[in-house]
């Protein structure tokens, strides 16, 4: 991960939790929606399909944070500038 503007201790800290925060929370919903998963399969064959994307759109979001934090600390840039995906 290269970024032009030097992360510091805390800043590593926080977003470390951060995420670590997002991951827990992602995986309380799963196992909530785990059961209404299992018995949706066979009726209602959309809904896991749903759900999975919406926890890869997730993923993505997660691994873009980077970006998007040089986005909010650097607002003059152009987003062509970034390397994003």
């Amino acid at each position: 991960m290269l970024l032009s503007k030097r992360i510091s201790l805390s800043e590593r800290v926080v977003l470390t939790l951060l995420m670590l925060a997002i991951l827990m929370k992602l995986l309380m919903l799963l196992m909530l929606l785990m059961p209404l998963m299992l018995l949706n399969l066979l009726t209602l064959p959309i809904f896991p399909i749903l759900l999975t994307l919406l926890l890869l759109l997730l993923l993505r979001m997660l691994l873009n944070l980077p970006n998007l934090l040089i986005l909010i600390s650097f607002p003059s840039r152009r987003l062509s500038s970034l390397t994003i995906g």
